[in-house]
Parts: C-alpha cells; structure tokens; sequence
C-alpha cells in the first residue's frame, strides 16, 4: 500500500511540475504557431502533459494503460493520433521551446560566457523490424558493423553547465539500393511530415548545415560549432564559417583531405611528423596555423591517453585562431555533455 501511495504521490508531483513548466514556457501557444490543433474532445494541452508525465515517471504509455485501477480521460488511439499527425511540426515546436528555455539560463550566467551548438550522431538500432518506413541498411562508425535502422543526427546546446537539446533528424541512406523498405503511408505534400522524410534521405553533410541554418533563426547566443570527426568535412566546417560562427572540431587522418603550411600541402598524419615537437604546453604536443581549404585554422596536436591506439596523438582544428590552445581544448571539451544527454 506505502509503494502505491508513493507512485501516486510522485505522479501528482510530476504533474504539477509539468503545468508549471508549461505556463512559465508558453507552451501552448508554442504548439499552435507549430501547427498542432485538435477541434473536438481532449484538449491539446491534457494530451502533452499526459506524455511528458509519463516520461518523468519513467513509464510508457503501453505498461500505463495495462495497470490495473488507473484512471485516464482517453484512448491510446487518441494519443498515437496526436503523435502521428504530420501537419504537427515538432522541430519548430522543440527549437520553439528550447529557445525560451535558453533565454531563461543565459540571464543567470556571465554574458562572456562561451555557448556552443554540439552536433552528434549516434545509431538507431531496428534490426528486428522489416516494414519501417526508409528503413536503411547503416555502418556503425563506432563497432564498423552494418545493421538495419538510421541514423540519429542530434543538435543541441550547451554553455558548459547545462545541455539543452534542440533539433533531431532520423536519417535513412541517400542511396536507394540500401533503403531496405520504402513504402509508408501517404502524407500531405508541403507539410512537415513530408519534409522529414525528405530530409531521411539526403546526405548527413546538406542536414547539418541545414539544422544549424534552423537554429539561428530561434538561437543566437553561441560562438562555436563542436562536433567530433564523423562531421570534419571542408563543406561543413567553411559553411558554419560562412555563418558567422566558428568550429572547434576533431579531425580525422583522411588520405584526400590536405592542409597547406608553408605553401606545401600535407596530409595530417604527415603535417603532425613535419612539425618541431620540442615544444610541449599543458596537453599540447604541438600546434599549427595552416590553410584549410581557403581558411585559416589553427590545428592543435594532443596527446592520446588512449593505450589501445596505435597513434600517439589527436587533432583540434579551431576557425578561430586568436584563442590559445588551451581555450580550444577546453571549449571542445563541451562536447561530451550531449553524450551524457542522449
């Protein structure tokens, strides 16, 4: 009996949070500049604070209707109408939302602070299904194992304290042959639904910058774009450049991708063997200004604590080069807290 009148008492708690939360954020006009409506029967707003109790109380919504004794105002089929709605835009609806809650910290904290959007992806297993709509047969960069899902490109932001997501894509393969099922059901055309499933099968590098370009039009205050090697590509890093904001990333040893230093190109492996290494700073083997494709980076050498590597070092390039080194491996450092979030 104590158990039950506890998960209550918990429930209510969670609830009274999320009403709270919901007011203080406007979320509900948010969720209609979004595109979400409902003419008739529960209203909107009862539907989203049902789902988002949920989720505090760790429960889904599968378990939650199965238990016995617990009262609802409506059928599962209310709330997967709500979710599957593709006139529903829940990318602006979350940049909405994150937005507000981004304007809320920074006046808590130094405006000189450094902000940061952090890009990751990650691998979206579905090797048990056969009929999900674009499901693709993907590399898992992380174990270099093929398996059938998408992949999950995630944006969010970060001042060093607090991550707060703001954009996902669900990526499937932009080649056809590797699309393992196309078929789904029909949706408006020039709707958001429409949209998403255009973008699953675009290449990663056109969404990326595309979810940064959605960002700013909601987001302003960051400095740096951070992302690991997966994303160093010469179009990503002079297209985050081309608006205005910086990239502090990790670079991969790519056999066609070349960096010019004293008006000779060099590969990275080759730049780290031609540089004078005798001079070591804290956590810093070396470090170099060097000509990126027609930018300026500044290119710094660590040293990997990773005893199963075969490579003594790692490699920072920044677009901003009037930082010092230790700022810039401070600052990319930011990047694992979207590995705590995910």
């Amino acid at each position: 009996m104590d158990t039950i009148l506890d998960e209550k008492y918990e429930e209510v708690q969670s609830n009274t949070r999320v009403l709270s939360f919901v007011k203080r954020f406007d979320i509900l006009q948010l969720m209609k500049s979004a595109g979400f409506t409902k003419e008739k029967g529960i209203k909107l707003i009862d539907i989203f604070v049902f789902l988002v109790t949920l989720v505090f109380n760790h429960k889904n919504l599968y378990e939650y209707l199965r238990s016995l004794g617990v009262p609802i105002k409506f059928k599962k089929d209310v709330v997967y109408d709500f979710l599957n709605n593709p006139m529903c835009d829940w990318r602006r609806f979350l940049l909405g939302v994150s937005s507000n809650i981004i304007k809320f910290l920074i006046t808590l904290t130094n405006e000189n602070r450094v902000c940061a959007i952090i890009i990751d992806d990650s691998s979206y297993y579905r090797d048990r299904s056969k009929k999900v709509e674009l499901l693709a047969c993907n590399k898992d960069h992380t174990t270099g194992q093929y398996y059938k899902g998408f992949r999950k490109l995630t944006a969010g932001w970060t001042d060093g304290a607090t991550f707060i997501p703001l954009a996902f894509s669900l990526l499937s393969s932009s080649k056809p042959e590797k699309r393992l099922y196309d078929q789904g059901p029909g949706v408006p055309k020039n709707s958001p639904g429409k949209s998403r499933r255009e973008e699953a099968v675009r290449k990663g590098t056109d969404v990326t910058l595309e979810l940064i370009d959605q960002i700013l039009g909601y987001v302003q205050n960051f400095q740096y774009v951070l992302f690991d090697s997966w994303f160093s590509w010469p179009a990503i890093i002079k297209g985050i450049k081309d608006r205005n904001r910086d990239t502090i990333c990790m670079l991969k040893d790519s056999h066609n991708i070349f960096y010019t230093y004293k008006g000779k190109k060099y590969r990275l492996s080759d730049l780290y063997a031609k540089l004078n290494k005798s001079t070591k700073k804290s956590g810093c083997i070396a470090s170099v200004i060097v000509d990126y494709y027609g930018t300026s980076v500044r290119i710094v050498f660590v040293r990997n604590r990773n005893k199963d590597s075969k490579r003594e070092w790692l490699a920072i390039l920044s677009t901003n080069i009037t930082i010092t080194e230790e700022e810039i491996i401070r600052i990319y450092g930011m990047r694992w807290d979207i590995g705590v979030s995910s």
